[in-house]
């Protein structure tokens, strides 16, 4: 028989601890023999690594989000710039590599698609 549970010491400082219980003849005499382990080392260990895990599996997830962002940032740029030569008004003229947009809108159109974008184009670049 396993049971786990939390005891406070005389400083006020909690503990999880396992109760191991085994029923044996003592004298003759039905007994228990009980074993106590403290477990909470073991248990914020295992927190900690689920956190771990947690946050491990969000970080492509979270690059994901950057790359967006970065599209989303590229596009803005673009038509702020293409408003202003419609409008004949001020607008920024900069050189821009072509390249890097492609490569961050295959990106994006493999993530939304779910298939890559990337192996079909790399030979049309070089």
């Amino acid at each position: 028989m396993k049971n786990t549970f939390r005891i406070i010491n005389n400083a006020g400082r909690e503990y999880t601890v396992q109760l191991n219980a085994v029923k044996i003849a003592w004298k003759g005499r039905p007994a228990t023999l009980n074993f106590v382990r403290d477990i909470t080392d073991q248990l914020n260990l295992e927190a900690s690594l689920r956190q771990a895990q947690k946050m491990e599996a969000a970080h492509p997830f979270f690059e994901h989000l950057n790359r967006i962002e970065d599209c989303v940032k590229n596009a803005t740029d673009l038509t702020r710039q293409l408003l202003g030569f419609a409008r004949g008004g001020k607008y920024e003229i900069k050189p821009t590599r072509m390249n890097n947009i492609l490569d961050q809108s295959i990106h994006i159109l493999a993530l939304k698609t779910r298939k890559p974008f990337s192996d079909q184009f790399t030979n049309a670049r070089s």
